[in-house]
């Protein structure tokens, strides 16, 4: 494996802890490939998070690409076309959305969306957005957010300016939104809590599946990677 993509939540962190095993891990990752975090979270929001040790961050559910500490000039200007779409369904939905620049982002216990208000939500989407669901540890939230973008993309475009075939990436997921991140990677990997479409696709495509949840999780996925990226490539 030449570079690792992975979520934060209930992957990485659980309950807003990070296990200084899992920190270890990816340090040591990180002197064998880029280590980059994926996540639905704004940039605001993974800085009030405990630091994660990272080479890249992809944040919004992949609308912004962090190159270092600056945006990525190039995949910003692939969003911003469609931004004057992401603000007007903002204002046309008329709930409390989570503070995102370029997508929208609805919690669902926060404004206490009912299945018809969600069904609402889903035949209201304007057809340049898409939407799925995220969760961690304040509830979960409908994410709408450009065709273009999303975490696959993402993982993609920033393999392709690594130098690295999107064969040999690896991505790792729990939830729903991680999937098309998952499908497009080189070797998915998630653990046995994450949701069951997401456990179906990882063993579907012959990935890895830890035998546990939590923190023990987070190390045993985290070891596996180590030894992939030591010896370059994942078990087939």
């Amino acid at each position: 494996m030449k570079a690792v993509f992975s979520d934060i939540d209930n992957v990485l962190m659980f309950d807003l802890h990070v296990a200084p095993k899992t920190l270890r891990l990816i340090e040591q990752i990180r002197t064998h490939a880029p280590f980059v975090l994926v996540t639905a979270r704004s940039f605001n929001s993974v800085s009030q998070i405990p630091p994660i040790p990272h080479d890249h961050l992809i944040v919004e559910n992949g609308c912004v690409v962090y190159d270092g500490d600056r945006i990525d000039a190039a995949w910003e200007r692939r969003i911003q076309p469609y931004l004057p779409v992401v603000e007007a369904h903002k204002q046309s939905l008329g709930l409390t959305l989570r503070p995102k620049t370029c997508m929208v982002s609805v919690g669902v216990t926060e404004n206490g969306l009912t299945e018809a208000d969600i069904d609402r939500v889903r035949r209201e989407l304007p057809p340049e957005l898409v939407l799925r669901t995220s969760s961690n540890e304040r509830g979960t939230f409908l994410e709408m957010y450009p065709r273009i973008a999303g975490k696959a993309a993402a993982l993609r475009y920033l393999a392709e300016k690594l130098g690295v075939a999107v064969e040999d990436t690896c991505a790792l997921g729990d939830d729903l939104v991680d999937i098309e991140m998952l499908e497009a990677c080189g070797y998915p990997v998630t653990h046995q809590e994450a949701r069951e479409a997401v456990v179906a696709l990882v063993r579907e495509r012959g990935g890895y599946v830890a035998p546990c949840g939590g923190h023990e999780a987070s190390a045993d996925m985290l070891g596996e990677v180590l030894r992939w990226t030591r010896h370059e490539e994942a078990p087939r």
